[in-house]
C-alpha cells in the first residue's frame, strides 16, 4: 500500500512495480501520474487536479471511489475489483483501453466519459451509469442497467447490450454510425438522434 501526499505526484519510471493497493491523497491543485510495469491496483484516490494511470499487461484494478479536481485518464485495460465511482466534476473520464469486471461503474458528474475500447466484452459489468456526455468507440455489455443521462457521441458503430434484462436509458446520440440496443428489459429513447441509425430489439 502506498499513500502519497500533498504535492504533484509523478511515478513514471517504466520499471515501477507496486505490490499492493495504491492510495492517493493530494489536497492541492496538482496532477498525479502513475506508471506500473505489471498490474496496478488503485484504492481510494483523491487528487486535486488530473490523474493519469498506465499499467502493464495485468492492467489497472479499480475499487471504490476515485475523485479528482481535473480529468481522469486510464491508459491501460481496467478491471473493476469492486463497485467503482469516478468523480471528476466538469472534467472528462477517459478509458483508452477496455473495461471489464462484474461490478457497477458510476460516473456521476457533468464531465462525462470517453470509452475508446470495448466495455464488458470479456466480463460483463453489472451496470453502467454516466451523468454527463458519453463518447463510445466500441460496444458496452452489462448484465443489468445502462443509463446515459446525456447524448452519446459515436466514434464507431456500437451495441449496448444487457444480458439479464436490464433497462437501457438513452438521451440522444450523434455521429453517422449505427447504435444497436439489445435487452429484454425496457429501452427508453429520449433526446435527439442526429444522423445516427438506432435499432432496438425491445422498443
Amino acid at each position: 500500500r502506498s499513500s502519497l501526499g500533498a504535492n504533484a505526484i509523478a511515478l513514471t519510471n517504466a520499471a515501477n512495480d507496486f505490490g499492493g493497493a495504491v492510495t492517493l491523497s493530494n489536497s492541492g491543485t496538482h496532477n498525479a501520474t502513475i506508471v506500473d510495469v505489471s498490474g496496478l491496483s488503485l484504492g481510494a484516490v483523491n487528487v486535486g487536479q488530473n490523474l493519469a494511470v498506465t499499467s502493464g499487461a495485468a492492467g489497472i484494478s479499480l475499487s471504490g471511489t476515485v475523485t479528482t479536481g481535473g480529468t481522469q485518464t486510464y491508459n491501460s485495460a481496467v478491471n473493476l475489483g469492486s463497485a467503482a465511482t469516478l468523480r471528476s466534476g466538469p472534467n472528462l473520464v477517459t478509458f483508452n483501453s477496455t473495461v471489464d469486471g462484474a461490478q457497477t461503474l458510476t460516473i456521476p458528474d457533468a464531465g462525462g466519459a470517453n470509452f475508446t475500447g470495448a466495455v464488458g466484452a470479456t466480463t460483463a459489468l453489472t451496470s453502467v451509469s454516466v451523468a454527463g456526455p458519453t463518447t463510445l468507440g466500441a460496444n458496452v455489455t452489462t448484465t443489468g442497467a445502462q443509463t446515459y443521462s446525456q447524448a452519446i457521441a459515436l466514434n464507431a458503430n456500437a451495441a449496448l447490450a444487457s444480458t439479464a434484462s436490464g433497462n437501457i436509458i438513452l438521451n440522444g446520440a450523434t455521429g453517422a454510425k449505427t447504435l444497436n440496443v439489445n435487452t429484454a428489459g425496457a429501452t427508453t429513447l429520449g433526446g435527439v438522434y442526429a444522423n445516427t441509425s438506432v435499432t432496438t430489439d425491445n422498443p
